[in-house]
C-alpha cells in the first residue's frame, strides 16, 4: 500500500485543469490500489511509496530531491536538464558556434532530423497525430490518435479532447495491427524520436506522448514529422489510465477505443457510462465538461 500525489505549482491552471489532473491521479490510485493523498507536501511520512503525478517533466536534481529513482514512481518523466522537456531538442543549432546549454547532444537532432518538420535551434545569449505510451505497474499501453477541436464559451476555437486507439503492449504491438498508411507513417516517426531520447542519459519516463503533423506545405510538398513531445501528464491522460485499467481488469482484452471530450456551454452534459473528470462552472472558462469514454476493440486476425 502506498500514497498516489500530485506535485508542482497550479500557476496558470484553470479549476477544470486542476481537476481533471486531480480524476487522472485517483484513477491511478485504484489502479494501484493506492490511496490518494492529494496535493503533495514536503512533511508527507515516507514509510510507505509515494507515486507521482507532476502537472510538468521534471528534472533529474527536482525529481532526485523528491525521491523519484525510476519510471516506476511517477505518471510523466524526468529529463537531465530543464531544456531536454521542451521543442528545443528536436533540430540542431543555427552553427557551429551557435549558444548551447549544458547538457546539449549533438547526436540527438541528427538521429531524428529525418521524423521531425525543416527548422534550426536557437538559445539567446541571455539565456496532429497524436502517438504514445503509458507504464504503471507491469501495465502497458501504446497508441496513436487524433486530437479534436470545439468552441469554447467566448465562441473561439480551444481543444475538445482526443480520440484514441489503444493497444495493450509497446510500439511494436500498436504497429502489429491494421494501421492506415499515414498512421503507420506516424508511428515509425514517433518510435523513431523516442529511441533516440537514449541521447540523453538519465531521461525516463512512464507517459511519452509525441504529436506528429502531417500534409502538405505552400509549395506542395509532404511532411510528416514530431511537432514535440510531451513525458508529463496530458490531455489524453485521461484515456490513457481508463485504458490501463480496462487492461487490468480483463486479462484477454488486447486493444480499446477511448474517447476524450471537453464540451462548453450551460447545457454540456456527459453521456451515460461517461467517466466525468469535471462537470461545472470553471471561474475563467465557465460552464463545461470533461470526460472519458472506454469501448473494447476486437483487433482483426
Amino acid at each position: 500500500m502506498g500514497t498516489v500525489v500530485t506535485y508542482a505549482a497550479n500557476e496558470g491552471l484553470t479549476e477544470h485543469e486542476i481537476a481533471a489532473r486531480v480524476a487522472v491521479a485517483r484513477s491511478l490510485a485504484a489502479l494501484k490500489g493506492f490511496e490518494f493523498g492529494g496535493g503533495y507536501q514536503p512533511s508527507l511520512q515516507r514509510n510507505r511509496p509515494l507515486y507521482f503525478v507532476p502537472s510538468e517533466t521534471l528534472s533529474g536534481n527536482e525529481a532526485g530531491r523528491l525521491g523519484i529513482r525510476g519510471a516506476n514512481d511517477l505518471f510523466g518523466g524526468v529529463v537531465p536538464h530543464p531544456f531536454v522537456a521542451s521543442k528545443t531538442i528536436a533540430h540542431p543549432l543555427a552553427g557551429r558556434d551557435a549558444q548551447r546549454p549544458e547538457g546539449w547532444s549533438e547526436a540527438f537532432p541528427q538521429r531524428v532530423h529525418a521524423v521531425v518538420l525543416p527548422g534550426f535551434t536557437a538559445f539567446a545569449l541571455a539565456g496532429l497525430q497524436r502517438v504514445g505510451q503509458v507504464r504503471v505497474d507491469g501495465l502497458c499501453a501504446s497508441y496513436c490518435g487524433t486530437q479534436k477541436a470545439t468552441t469554447d464559451n467566448r465562441g473561439q476555437p480551444a481543444y475538445g479532447g482526443s480520440d484514441l486507439f489503444i493497444v495493450r503492449g509497446n510500439f511494436s504491438a500498436l504497429l502489429d495491427t491494421q494501421l492506415d498508411t499515414p498512421t503507420r507513417l506516424a508511428v515509425h516517426r514517433a518510435l523513431t524520436f523516442d529511441q533516440a531520447s537514449a541521447e540523453f542519459p538519465g531521461l525516463f519516463a512512464s507517459r511519452r506522448n509525441y504529436d506528429v503533423l502531417h500534409g502538405r506545405d505552400a509549395r506542395g510538398r509532404w511532411h510528416c514529422g514530431v511537432l514535440e513531445q510531451s513525458w508529463r501528464i496530458g490531455g489524453a491522460s485521461g484515456p490513457e489510465v481508463a485504458a490501463l485499467e480496462a487492461f487490468r481488469a480483463d486479462p484477454l482484452l488486447r486493444a480499446v477505443r477511448a474517447h476524450s471530450t471537453e464540451r462548453y456551454g450551460a447545457h454540456a452534459a456527459p453521456p451515460p457510462g461517461a467517466i466525468v473528470h469535471f462537470h461545472g462552472v470553471d471561474p475563467v472558462a465557465g460552464p463545461l465538461v470533461k470526460y472519458t469514454m472506454v469501448e473494447p476493440h476486437e483487433l482483426a486476425h
